[in-house]
């Protein structure tokens, strides 16, 4: 398939940036409070972003061994950024680095093709 605008990687990036936010419109502006295993993540998050250290409030303190501390490092930045427990700003931004995945694996496909 030889079509123009798959050969130009920002219309790509930008088809794939449209996508997520139209897949983040359809299925991700729900204004639910987090539940399950989202309430432990965010008071990591937010203990780390308030300069708390990695903790737990919600568990008295302690740290968890079920919990990955990338995540929580990831949603501090972002709270640090936009606010604490901004969750509209956790989901923009999550949705962009979704199409910025997607399109690195187009590129690993787009190479490895050529």
């Amino acid at each position: 398939m030889d079509i123009k605008i798959f050969k130009n990687r920002s219309a790509i990036l930008g088809i794939l940036i449209c996508l997520a936010f139209i897949n983040l419109g359809l299925f991700g502006f729900n204004p639910a409070p987090p539940s399950g295993d989202s309430v432990d993540y965010n008071a990591y998050a937010k203990n780390l972003a308030l300069g708390n250290g990695y903790t737990d409030s919600n568990n008295g303190g302690q740290f968890s061994i079920y919990r990955e501390p990338g995540y929580p490092f990831f949603i501090s930045l972002i709270y640090r950024i936009f606010g604490i427990e901004n969750f509209m700003a956790v989901k923009v931004v999550q949705t962009l680095f979704l199409a910025l995945t997607a399109f690195v694996v187009y590129l690993i496909f787009d190479l490895h093709g050529r």
